[in-house]
């Protein structure tokens, strides 16, 4: 019987990836601001800066998925 290749899923990883940089990004806008970065950043909402580094924590975690990806599936 020929031996199957065990592969992994590459949509599993992008999505993991992509989740966890959100939550990351969701992190950094919530995080306490000293005054002067505070009085840089007057103009705009939390929900913007939540979406704006939510968006590009998102895009960095599915690069860094797709990494992880091509790591383990040349190991298999």
């Amino acid at each position: 019987m020929p031996r199957r290749r065990r592969a992994p899923r590459l949509v599993p990883f992008l999505a993991t990836g992509a989740i966890l940089g959100y939550l990351v990004g969701i992190l950094l806008a919530a995080r306490p601001l000293d005054d002067a970065e505070a009085q840089r950043l007057q103009n705009y909402s939390f929900n913007s800066q939540a979406g704006y580094l939510g968006l590009f924590g998102a895009l960095i975690g599915l690069l860094l998925g797709a990494v992880v990806f091509v790591l383990i599936d040349r190991r298999s």
